[in-house]
């Protein structure tokens, strides 16, 4: 009679101790089953339009911006175009790594471009919520925004056209890590008039 009862005892410590390896190493959760915290340090220079580049994923910016115009990008069907409503302006974004949270985009441009705009949605956001930062709007004047980009330690690299900026961080994606983020803002006029941000390993 014990010798059943050894084995069930065995089987299901087995059993058990599997549970929580395959949970630690697959799930993201700590030795005693609770959810782990997500291991991630983004810069600042990610946000944009409330979303974070090289963080948020596709799904995350459906929920936020509404859902855009499906195009090619790195992926099939990986790239999403809105229109900014009462403007001229665009915003595209691509995605290519997946994440444990989804596809994460890792591109995103804002500007001018009448050939993207067409048939493309718009944003659910004003265009003030537009905005790199909480604080750079498109027609922002090019000192202002070298003001700013100092201000924040950002060191921007400027010529007369456009300045870039970039930081360092973390995020985990399949097969290795977003690492490096950048910042390039285009100037026509000596005024804002595109931003693009992207994320790379």
């Amino acid at each position: 009679m014990l010798q059943p009862l050894k084995r069930a005892t065995r089987a299901y410590a087995a059993l058990l101790a599997w549970l929580t390896i395959t949970c630690i190493l697959g799930s993201g959760c700590t030795s005693d089953g609770r959810p782990q915290a997500e291991s991630k340090s983004i810069p600042s220079i990610s946000r944009f339009g409330g979303i974070e580049v090289g963080y948020s994923t596709q799904e995350d910016l459906a929920k936020r911006w509404g859902e855009g115009r499906v195009i090619t990008g790195g992926h099939p069907n990986s790239g999403r175009v809105w229109r900014i409503l009462g403007t001229g302006w665009v915003l595209h974004t691509d995605s290519f790594e997946y994440s444990a949270r989804g596809l994460v985009v890792d591109t995103l441009t804002v500007s001018e471009d009448l050939e993207l705009e067409r048939n493309a949605p718009d944003a659910r956001l004003r265009a003030k919520e537009m905005n790199w930062m909480d604080e750079i709007f498109l027609g922002m004047p090019q000192p202002k925004i070298i003001e700013i980009l100092t201000r924040k330690g950002l060191a921007p690299v400027v010529s007369t056209e456009d300045c870039g900026v970039q930081a360092f961080g973390f995020y985990p994606i399949v097969g290795g890590q977003m690492r490096k983020w950048t910042g390039v803002c285009k100037f026509r006029n000596g005024v804002l008039s595109g931003v693009t941000l992207s994320a790379s390993e």
